[in-house]
């Protein structure tokens, strides 16, 4: 096991400013884990790093490049999840189980890889905004819908938030 799999006290986790991963199944089962800020130096997560907790939004940091597989599978409370904008590569499975999921939105400008299945349980009629310009959107658009996207999935072209100097 790791760290904190499926300790129950858990409910709320700051991920520190110098942590790089987040480690295989570090807080997989964790059902009570409803809140995690990740730090922002955090480059990756692991495969099933949150695989089962209880979390209702998640956004990820711009400094994370890779979301390995399942790394939040089976997290029937998430409903929405804001990508910073360095995620290329998505793994298997990583959303699977996510049924609640209905928000999602992308702030990169292009995405590398979605491996199979990664969003294959979000509700029909899921809204998946991608910020990217027109020829990534389509880009990110046919990635994704080749990762077995359910029918209904609904993709628009968001605004970029422009950040405050």
């Amino acid at each position: 096991g790791s760290a904190f799999q499926g300790d129950v006290s858990l409910k709320d986790v700051d991920i520190p400013f110098n942590v790089p991963r987040i480690q295989q199944n570090t807080f997989a089962g964790d059902r009570h884990l409803t809140k995690v800020t990740i730090g922002a130096r955090v480059n990756s997560i692991g495969a099933g790093a949150f695989r089962g907790t209880g979390l209702t939004a998640l956004t990820i940091p711009d400094k994370v490049s890779s979301i390995e597989q399942e790394a939040f599978a089976d997290c029937h409370s998430l409903a929405s999840v804001v990508f910073g904008a360095n995620v290329s590569a998505i793994g298997p499975g990583a959303f699977r189980g996510d049924d609640s999921l209905g928000t999602i939105t992308f702030n990169g400008k292009s995405l590398g890889a979605v491996g199979a299945g990664a969003f294959s349980d979000v509700p029909s009629g899921a809204a998946i905004a991608i910020t990217a310009p027109k020829d990534q959107f389509k880009n990110m658009k046919q990635l994704l819908k080749a990762s077995l996207l359910p029918e209904g999935v609904k993709f628009s072209k968001a605004e970029e938030e422009t950040k405050k100097q």
